[in-house]
């Protein structure tokens, strides 16, 4: 099971923040979140009201990936409110179990606070003390400068670009395919 005790830090401001696994019961809470961040955000690969799953499906893949040996899903609250989400989904077909897809999201009033780097601290420590996992990779907006700069912080490297994959209003967008080994 893809566990960790839950951690907790102020934020610059002297909020506190916590990242916990996430539970089934999140899921209307992390679909709210998705779309919220999907109207702040001009990198994600759905807009507002876009995202596929309806609650159901969301805690099916809430337990999926907390009983997966090779994947994490995490949630970063303040005054129990979901602010942030990281996710390490590792690969289901046996060739590519130890591999695992990183995504991290977090709300516009708590950008440029810590959430992030505090979330990826957490989820690559564990990535690194885990026992299937040898590699992580993301896919990242071409202009998404501060995530390209925090990914890269943490040692994930280009690795090629994947033209044309966002089509935002009608223009097309290339995103970086970056990874890290563990």
């Amino acid at each position: 099971m893809a566990q960790i005790p839950t951690i907790q830090w102020h934020l610059p401001a002297g909020v506190l923040c916590l990242a916990r696994n996430a539970r089934p019961s999140d899921a209307a809470a992390l679909i709210d979140h998705v779309n919220r961040v999907a109207s702040e955000s001009p990198y994600l690969a759905w807009a507002p009201g876009q995202f596929p799953l309806s609650v159901e499906e969301e805690k099916k893949v809430i337990r999926r990936l907390c009983e997966a040996a090779n994947s994490l899903f995490l949630v970063a609250e303040v005054d129990g409110n979901i602010v942030g989400i990281t996710t390490l989904e590792g690969g289901t077909k046996p060739r590519m179990q130890h591999v695992a897809e990183l995504g991290v999201s977090v709300i516009r009033d708590y950008w440029r606070q810590g959430i992030g780097r505090k979330s990826m601290e957490i989820a690559l420590g564990w990535a690194e003390q885990n026992p299937v996992l040898r590699k992580l990779n993301l896919t990242v907006h071409q202009h998404n400068d501060a995530a390209i700069a925090l990914y890269s912080e943490f040692g994930f490297i280009r690795e090629g670009v994947i033209s044309r994959l966002l089509c935002i209003d009608g223009a097309d967008y290339d995103c970086f395919y970056m990874g890290r080994a563990v």
